[in-house]
This record gives C-alpha cells, structure tokens and sequence, in this order.
C-alpha cells in the first residue's frame, strides 16, 4: 500500500526493480543514497569493510604498496618496484642504473661498484664480466664497464683491475685476448 517505493540507505544499494530490501555494499566499494550498483574506491585507495557510504571511506593505499580501482586491499610492490608515496595506484619501476631486491620497497638502490643495472625493474646488480670493471655506482649496462688493458686483468665483479703476475701468465687485455675463455681472465 506503499505510495512510492524507498531509496536504499546509504551504504546499500539494489540492482533490481520491486524488491523489498537493499543489499550491503560490497568491501573496495561505497554505496551513496539509492545506490542501483556499488561503485569502486578510486584507484589509490581499498577497504576491505562493507557498507561504506561514500568515496571518503576509503583508506588511502600505504607506501610500499599500492591499490588499483576497488581494491579490497593494498598489493604489495614486488621486488623491483616501489611505491613511495601515500595513494600510488601502481607500483613504480627501479629505473636502468638501481634496482630493488624486496618486497614493500619505498626507494631504489643505485647499482653498486663492479655491477650495472639494465632495463626497468632490476631485481638484483649483474656484475661486471670478467675482463672488465668499474668503481662506478648506478652503472645502466655492461658497456659502462671498463675493458681492462695490455698487462691487467680482472675477475668478474672487479672494482679495478689488477697487473698482470711477473712470470707464468698473460695479459694482453681484453681486446686482444684470443687465448683466455674469458678475454681479459689472466
């Protein structure tokens, strides 16, 4: 005998047409005045309760981690990424030159001495290949790495390279090495 039917209530909402209740909004999203769906925390922000009332209820997503559109609840940032700011809807790269080996990262690592660091996302440094070497931080590739010369030669992962031993080896440098499997090895 109802005159007119009722608006669901803030925090619920109904999709269908003569029903005789509301629904609760789901968690990653809020639920306004006569809501006919739930609509999602914005990307940035999650909750992982229900019955929110508006987009003011959602959390905004914690550094480390970071919340896309109706999250329920914050990713963490994987090794490789990071995510150093309040609300970061994605996790951010480590660019070429740093990189990130743990999880919920808020910053990057430059590349240590005697390594590099390509490409996006870097997990870890790749050292600097024998016959090679850098005193360098946040080196982008292994062309950065300096090619030991005529009487030096460097293990892999050398900061410097050493003089070649008086008696007993060779060291014609990396250019000229065609004896070594590794040229610029002793």
């Amino acid at each position: 005998s109802s005159s007119k039917c009722a608006n669901c209530v803030p925090g619920t909402y109904q999709p269908e047409e003569a029903q005789l209740s509301c629904m609760p909004c789901v968690a990653g999203s809020y639920c306004g005045e006569g809501s006919s769906a739930p609509l999602p925390c914005f990307a940035g922000t999650f909750s992982s309760s229900s019955s929110l009332t508006s987009a003011d209820e959602c959390t905004t997503c914690p550094i480390g981690a970071a919340c896309s559109t109706g999250a329920t609840a914050p990713s963490t940032c994987n090794p490789g990424t990071y995510a150093d700011e309040d609300g970061m809807s994605t996790c951010a790269l480590c660019t070429p030159g740093e990189y990130q080996p743990d999880y919920n990262a808020t910053g990057c690592v430059p590349c240590p001495e005697a390594s590099y660091c390509p490409g996006y996302g870097s997990t870890s440094p790749t050292p600097c290949p024998g016959g090679t070497y850098s005193a360098a931080t946040g080196l982008l590739s292994v062309l950065s790495c300096v090619s030991v010369v005529a009487g030096e030669w460097a293990p892999t992962g050398s900061s410097e390279p050493e003089q070649c031993p008086a008696s007993g080896f060779t060291c014609p440098g990396r250019s000229a090495d065609d004896v070594n499997d590794v040229p610029g090895s002793k």
